[in-house]
């Protein structure tokens, strides 16, 4: 498996929600509504509170990542 594949499109998905769900600018309230969705689904899959702040942490910084690259094409577009 391709764990960095997966994880990569788990949380382009929840991107994805939260523009749905909080339209369109307010980046840091989308951030933290994807890291919260995160959280929320590997408590329930009862990881050890270690990996989930480590899972978290890292999906931070995918986020910041992803949300730069995003930003970058739509301005190469423009």
């Amino acid at each position: 498996m391709n764990f960095p594949m997966i994880f990569k499109g788990i949380l382009h998905t929840l991107i994805q929600q939260a523009e749905t769900e909080l339209g369109a600018g307010k980046g840091a309230e989308k951030k933290a509504w994807v890291l919260t969705q995160l959280r929320n689904a590997i408590t329930a899959a009862k990881w050890p509170s270690w990996i989930i702040e480590f899972v978290v942490q890292a999906a931070g910084l995918l986020v910041d990542f992803l949300v730069k690259e995003a930003l970058e094409l739509l301005g190469k577009q423009s």
